[in-house]
């Protein structure tokens, strides 16, 4: 564990973390990335030590370590505290050095998550559009976007804030009354109020599209139809869009919903990310990924 000099957000420090020795991804201090301790001592992150648990013989299952190859019973498997503590420090600190990009919405900490989805903390974003500073309509939206690739679609509504990623832009069709569907990868996320940590929700292959409606076209009743159902500008099941984009639907097949999600449900276990089915986001913010 360390703090060097070196490339970092905007301290001019750089934090290396400790990384998981069979995963290498780096620790974090709750979650699936958090160490924990078997009893030779050796740690490895939660995921790569229920992944080394198998049935022994007599039923008992326990976990072979990874370094030593000693044996560990699932019940003697303890969370290494004195590691998640440290690298909930580390975390803190490491956060400090992110610069955020001019006029987003986000906290810090919000961001930081962010950046951690992407899988680069060193990331620079821009913010290209929030609908409380450049307008609320489908042009506004249009407008501030051009033809950017890389984007993240930011919705904030009370306490939650969740989005979705494409790697596409928003193309137009060529007949303004008509609708452009298209293929590119598309993953949804929640970076407060559904998980304890910032949390990536992948989506069917099958669902990795966008479909966006002309000027004057529609997409099922809405603007932007991000797959995985997530509408912006939905006209609440009119047929008609809404004038304002940061009128939504949203929900989340029960079977791509992580474990521990804590958010509003329908009846069916669905995931409502805004709370409803339908709802008027707060704020609704895309953020550009750079290099794309």
């Amino acid at each position: 564990m360390a703090a060097s000099a070196g490339a970092g957000g905007g301290g001019g420090v750089s934090i290396i973390m400790p990384k998981c020795s069979v995963c290498d991804d780096d620790y974090q201090s709750h979650g699936d990335k958090a160490p924990d301790q078997l009893r030779c001592g050796h740690s490895f992150c939660a995921a790569c030590v229920r992944g080394l648990i198998r049935h022994h013989p007599y039923g008992r299952r326990a976990a072979k370590c990874a370094i030593c190859r000693a044996a560990t019973a699932e019940v003697d498997v303890r969370p290494n505290h004195g590691m998640r503590e440290a690298m909930a420090s580390l975390l803190a600190i490491r956060m400090q050095t992110v610069s955020l990009p001019e006029g987003t919405s986000l906290t810090r900490q919000e961001y930081y998550g962010l950046l951690g989805l992407l899988g680069d903390h060193s990331m620079k974003l821009q913010s290209i559009y929030r609908a409380s500073r450049d307008g609320t309509t489908y042009d506004d939206l249009l407008r501030c976007v051009c033809d950017k690739t890389g984007l993240a679609f930011i919705i904030r509504k009370g306490e939650y804030v969740f989005g979705a990623f494409i790697s596409a832009g928003i193309r137009l069709p060529d007949d303004p009354t008509d609708t452009n569907r298209y293929d590119c990868d598309v993953w949804h996320f929640s970076l407060a109020g559904h998980f304890a940590q910032p949390t990536k929700i992948e989506i069917s292959r099958l669902a990795q599209y966008v479909a966006v409606a002309g000027r004057e076209g529609r997409v099922w009743g809405a603007k932007v139809w991000i797959g995985g159902d997530l509408w912006l500008g939905d006209g609440r099941g009119s047929g008609r869009p809404a004038a304002d984009i940061r009128s939504c639907y949203q929900s989340t097949d029960r079977n791509e919903v992580p474990e521990g999600y804590v958010g509003a449900r329908n009846s069916y276990g669905s995931a409502l990310l805004g709370g409803s089915f339908f709802f008027d986001a707060d704020e609704i913010e895309v953020l550009h990924v750079g290099g794309q």
